[in-house]
């Protein structure tokens, strides 16, 4: 677009010059006369090419039709084809006229009004002379009948020169739409004396808008200034029957018109409105989602071509008929967008009684020698008085309100791309209902191959599977593939609406295919990279020790290397980080890494499968959905139902309370799932986020209430509001497998470790200090993870121990539960507890337990820690002690030491001697020296932790293998099946 618009900043102007040098005489009679012979002259020249290209045409066709008389499909026959489609589109091209050179005038002014600062004074007065021609009465482009495009910049700006030059008047719009060829215009030059081109087949393209000044004697009773009529091409025309984009095109430009429109007739050719129904049921379902833009439209039937419209009772029974089809089709557009509208009337004014005209033929006879049916023009004048009459009554816009109504209405009909691109609201129906179960079918293959992972991944880790291929899970698969399109064949042969739904079904299937293959490639090369992964690991368990000494090595013997060097620290940082970086480079070519997942998009991209992809990140863009679990009201979500055939006004306090507590019950099944995901093992799956979109959709729909529905926004924003919960988890449980399983990261967090090594080898620490401190290192971790495992303990059994209600059983627990809730005077707990007593079982004691260790100025759970920390101080405290007394009496060697340590503290904690395999300390011979070394350095790492428990905000709750509330939980709630009740 930005070189298309460079392009016409370029363009030469002399042609618009010359034009608008003649429109802009100040004599009206030279100007029409003017503009009368430009059209003129422009036919003139364009009229021997176009006669040239039109022989071409039907000489073309006349082969194509012989072609296809002999039944010769041929390579020729195609290339004619094509060759036949390229005239038809050079006849449509090889004209020109005023109206050609307005749109390339509105190009123009649209490409430098990007620039304002640069436009040149010709350009600038473009809008100016546009404006006075539309005043003058000939028609403005307002719709681009070739790119289906309103050029809103172009037409604000003529109608803020046209509001200049008359006064921000008032206008009554009159819009007509209709088939191609059922006689729109001219009933149009019929009614208003307008000179619109009338012929046979697509002559109007696109839509413009012509202004009429109202006489100054009827202004008050009509109270308008204006009529603004705007004409547009006929629908369902031949030129774009065969184009994808033609029903597009025309949804966009009847809901256009349509809603731009104080009234909008509607051409029918014949008696019959079946061949405007679907376009008619696009309009108004449109309209109901363009929430936006307040609309409030009106509009008139036209039956032309009637041959007896004295036939009173036969065109009531028409009317009723038309009301009825009308009122079917508002009632399944409204079901489809959850609206409480019932009738036609709800949407488009409209009076089955005085909003339906029947018109005569306009020829008595056949043309072109037959005379006028004057019963027609009786007909049209009827029309224009009836449209008079119910403009009168009307509160009319002014010329800039018309403008802001072009703006937010062509806006809203390009968001809509969804609806235009459908029928009619049947197929919309059809088309979801065809979404929800292939949401389904996918579902089913995603969870089935979820099992087949898990069982694979089994294999792989008990060594019992060396290889993964395709065609291994292709014949997994397979059984439920087959299932899968054996439904979806039932669907689409069996469903109400099959002949509806069988344009999708060959697009279905690819689609089905394309998900079971994308989800077998994944997991083969999710299975792979697990059997690498398992290598490298094994390799990895199997080498750390070689690798951690040999560092431990490494560093001691550059510090030995530079100990005769005068070096800072920072000369030391650089020579070790030099050695690290060569270390870890030749590890990288060794071991590939694991790579990361933006899970953030892919949440994002479920969730645009599952929902309207525009609506999915529209909502997220608001961010409106983050409040969605605490919200006072949710009115914005709803639409209200009819009860004993009255719509409810609003929301009361109970339909606002019931639907928080589906959000927050949903939202905790969802922290279930995200719970019991083990993401910090086998890293993140898409499978997983799908079970949580599934879930919260099953929620909602089974979600009941008389007096409202939950519309789709609601869905939407829970989802997303769930979604982020997830997002946050798994890239944190993400982040932790790969930590855990990536060789390199795990090893480059051992980076300070080693170079404390370093730096103390450097500084002519002893190799027993340097060894002791190595050990102590490789401890830490195990000494952390043993007291937080300590703490969960004490931290229960200290609840059990000082609080009643957890020092018994399940039925004292329940006591104090219902006491609780009897102080609380809350029915709503009430009838939680009563539906679903897990879930306020468990939030009880998560409350309590919350209150009482992890509230208040100095909470609990710190004590708790240090207790559990000063245990296992005593208890490596004692295994050196032991270690060291049993080797003296025994005259052991360092190793014979490191064997007793480790065994004083296997039950304790993890510490094994594989993992001192290759390190250099043959030269420690002083055991005792060593012991006392292990003390102090110990000391050192049990005062670095100590100081870490001193705020709530160190207490790493996912550092306990098994919560204390879970302890809780499990000691003292068992069978969820029967009611609490019960004895």
């Amino acid at each position: 677009m930005k070189l298309i618009r460079s392009q016409q900043r370029e363009t030469s102007l002399d042609l618009i010059k010359a034009v608008c040098k003649n429109l802009n005489s100040k004599h009206n009679t030279k100007k029409a006369y003017f503009v009368r012979w430009l059209g003129v002259c422009l036919d003139l020249l364009f009229l021997e090419e176009l006669s040239e290209v039109t022989q071409q045409y039907y000489k073309q066709l006349s082969d194509v039709h012989a072609l296809k008389q002999r039944r010769e499909i041929t390579d020729d026959f195609r290339k004619k084809q094509e060759e036949l489609q390229t005239l038809s589109e050079k006849v449509e091209a090889v004209s020109c006229g005023l109206e050609h050179i307005m749109r390339e005038m509105g190009q123009i002014y649209e490409a430098w009004a990007e620039r304002p600062g640069e436009m040149p004074a010709e350009v600038s007065a473009l809008p100016a002379v546009a404006a006075d021609l539309l005043i003058s009465g000939h028609p403005l482009e307002l719709m681009d009948g070739d790119a289906a495009h309103v050029p809103l910049t172009w037409i604000e700006s003529v109608l803020d020169k046209v509001t200049e030059t008359l006064g921000d008047q008032r206008v009554f719009v009159l819009s007509v739409l209709g088939l191609q060829s059922s006689g729109k215009s001219t009933m149009l030059n019929a009614m208003f004396g307008l000179q619109i081109a009338v012929s046979a087949g697509r002559c109007t393209r696109g839509a413009f808008m012509q202004l009429i000044r109202v006489k100054e004697e009827v202004k008050e009773e009509l109270k308008f200034d204006y009529l603004l009529v705007v004409d547009t091409e006929g629908l369902q025309s031949l030129q774009l029957v065969n184009k994808l984009s033609g029903l597009t095109h025309d949804n966009e430009l009847a809901t256009f018109v349509t809603g731009l429109a104080d009234m909008t007739l509607i051409n029918i050719f014949g008696e019959n409105p079946a061949e405007m129904k679907d376009i008619i049921q696009i309009v108004v379902q449109a309209f109901l989602r363009m929430k936006k833009v307040k609309l409030t439209p009106s509009c008139m039937f036209v039956h032309q071509n009637v041959a007896d419209i004295s036939a009173g009772e036969k065109n009531m029974e028409g009317k009723n008929q038309l009301q009825d089809k009308l009122d079917e089709m508002t009632h399944l557009a409204a079901a489809e967008e959850v609206y409480s509208a019932e009738y036609f009337t709800d949407v488009i004014k409209f009076n089955i009684q005085t909003d339906v005209h029947y018109f005569a033929q306009l020829w008595e006879g056949n043309p072109p020698m037959a005379p006028p049916n004057p019963r027609y023009s009786e007909n049209v004048e009827s029309l224009k008085q009836a449209v008079l009459t119910a403009a009168a009554g009307k509160t009319c816009l002014t010329l800039s309100e018309l403008k802001v109504r072009i703006r937010d209405l062509w806006t809203a009909v390009l968001s809509e791309d969804f609806v235009f691109s459908f029928k009619n609201s049947l197929e919309i129906a059809a088309y979801r209902r065809l979404e929800v179960m292939y949401g389904n079918w996918t579902w089913e293959l995603r969870k089935n191959m979820l099992f087949i992972q898990n069982k694979l991944q089994n294999r792989i880790e008990n060594g019992k599977l060396e290889a993964v291929d395709q065609k291994l899970i292709h014949e997994e698969i397979s059984t439920t593939f087959i299932a899968v399109i054996s439904e979806m064949e039932k669907f689409f042969n069996e469903d109400n609406d099959a002949e509806i739904l069988s344009q999708w079904k060959a697009r279905t299937e690819q689609r089905i295919k394309d998900v079971c293959d994308s989800l077998t490639e994944a997991t083969a090369r999710k299975m792979t990279e697990l059997i690498k992964l398992k290598a490298a690991c094994k390799k990895l368990d199997e080498k750390k020790t070689q690798y951690e000494n040999e560092l431990f090595n490494r560093s001691k013997d550059l510090a030995s290397r530079l100990k005769d060097k005068a070096m800072n620290e920072q000369s030391l940082r650089r020579e070790f980080d030099s050695m690290w970086e060569t270390w870890l480079s030749d590890l990288r070519s060794e071991i590939p890494p694991i790579k990361d997942v933006n899970i953030k998009q892919e949440v994002m991209n479920i969730l645009s499968s599952a929902f309207e992809s525009r609506t999915v990140y529209s909502n997220r863009d608001s961010k409106q959905y983050k409040q969605i679990n605490n919200r006072r009201e949710y009115s914005e979500y709803v639409t209200m139902k009819k009860y004993f055939g009255i719509i409810s006004r609003s929301l009361d306090t109970k339909d606002h309370d019931s639907v928080r507590e589906l959000v927050q019950e949903t939202v905790r099944e969802a922290e279930e799932i995200i719970r019991t995901k083990p993401v910090d093992r086998t890293g993140y799956s898409d499978v997983y986020t799908q079970e949580i979109v599934n879930r919260v959709r099953k929620r909602v729909e089974e979600f009941k209430s008389k007096r409202f529905r939950l519309r789709n926004e609601f869905t939407v924003d829970l989802s997303l509001f769930v979604c982020d919960i997830a997002v946050r988890k798994f890239t944190e449980l993400h982040r932790v497998f790969r930590e855990s399983n990536d060789s390199v990261i795990y090893l480059g967090n051992k980076k300070e470790e080693f170079f404390s090594i370093f730096k103390k080898q450097f500084e002519g620490a002893t190799a027993t200090a340097v060894f002791a401190d190595f050990i102590c290192n490789k401890l830490k971790p195990s000494i952390l993870q043993s007291v937080y495992d300590q703490t969960a303990i004490d931290a229960a059994g200290e609840m059990r121990a000082n609080y009643p209600a957890f020092n018994g059983n399940r039925s004292n627990l329940e006591k104090h539960i219902l006491l609780d809730l009897a102080r609380d005077e809350n029915f709503e707990r009430f009838i939680t507890y009563i539906q679903n007593p897990k879930n306020h079982f468990s939030d009880f004691i998560h409350t309590k337990f919350k209150q009482e260790m992890l509230e208040g100025r100095n909470p609990r759970i710190l004590e708790v820690q240090k207790n559990a920390l000063n245990t296992k101080l005593s208890r490596v405290f004692t295994a050196i002690q032991k270690a060291t007394q049993e080797i003296e009496r025994n005259r052991g060697g360092v190793d014979e030491w490191l064997e007793r340590f480790s065994l004083e503290l296997q039950s304790e904690m993890k510490f094994t001697l594989k993992g001192l395999v290759g390190a250099q300390y043959q030269e420690i011979t002083d055991t005792d020296f060593f012991g006392a070394q292990m003390n102090k350095t110990l000391q050192s790492v049990f005062e670095d932790i100590t100081s870490s428990f001193d705020h709530i905000s160190s207490v790493r709750m996912d550092m306990f293998r098994q919560r204390p509330e879970d302890i809780l939980m499990k000691q003292l709630c068992g069978c969820w099946v029967q009611c609490p009740f019960f004895k």
